[in-house]
């Protein structure tokens, strides 16, 4: 009992370590799928039908449940853009760019797929991540496609201090248009919003966190379940 639970205080130690490091996550990311291999996954984890995952908390029911049911109140939610006169009234306004992303994000989603896309990546990674698909004229955003956190990740230019973001490849990016792996995007191209910071500033950190212990603990009882009823 104790080597188990020294075994899950270790884990949760290295998922801070790499994120204080930079190294990802307690899962590693892969820059190309957006796949996560465990850390204690051994070298020939392919050879044991052992698979990627991309993340413990989406596999525990409690967890799931909760951010599917927040993330899809958010996306109820009707925004709108206003402008405040010197009078302080709030007139709405529906022909300026930012009213007409608010309208309809991008060609494939409306505003309540794109909040809902955007909350749970939030809930579940901390981060929330969006690409400019397109501008007009006048330099104008038109459209945004929301990515997964997963295969996206900041990167500051130490001579400069200039930070851009650096996209793998999966489905998400390949419908915003970016359909080569390892593509660097300036930050004016990413809308990124991000939860507490407190690791790093461009690297938020979900609140689940807290339930980490929980988390690996439920997986664990359900995964000894699961393989006692199917034997």
């Amino acid at each position: 009992m104790a080597t188990k639970v020294q075994g899950v205080l270790g884990r949760a130690a290295q998922w801070v370590m790499n994120r204080t490091h930079g190294a990802g996550a307690w899962l590693s990311k892969s820059a190309d799928t957006g796949w996560t291999i465990p850390h204690h996954y051994p070298w020939t984890w392919w050879q044991q039908d052992m698979k990627p995952r991309v993340g413990e908390y989406e596999t525990f029911a409690p967890i799931y449940t909760s951010v599917a049911i927040i993330s899809q109140d958010i996306s109820r939610i009707e925004l709108r853009h206003v402008d405040i006169l010197p009078s302080g009234e709030r007139v709405a306004v529906t022909t300026k760019a930012p009213a007409r992303i608010v309208r309809k994000p991008n060609n494939y989603q409306t505003r309540s797929d794109f909040l809902l896309y955007v909350m749970r990546s939030l809930l579940f990674d901390g981060n929330a991540y969006a690409i400019v698909g397109s501008r007009n004229a006048r330099n104008e955003i038109e459209s945004l496609y929301p990515v997964n956190p997963g295969v996206i990740w900041p990167h500051i230019e130490p001579t400069t201090g200039e930070y851009f973001y650096r996209l793998g490849a999966d489905a998400t990016t390949d419908i915003a248009g970016c359909d080569s792996s390892h593509t660097w995007i300036p930050a004016r191209d990413v809308l990124h919003i991000s939860l507490f910071t407190p690791r790093h500033q461009l690297i938020g950190e979900s609140p689940l966190v807290s339930s980490l212990y929980t988390t690996i603990s439920g997986t664990q009882i359900n995964a000894h379940n699961s393989a006692i009823f199917t034997n």
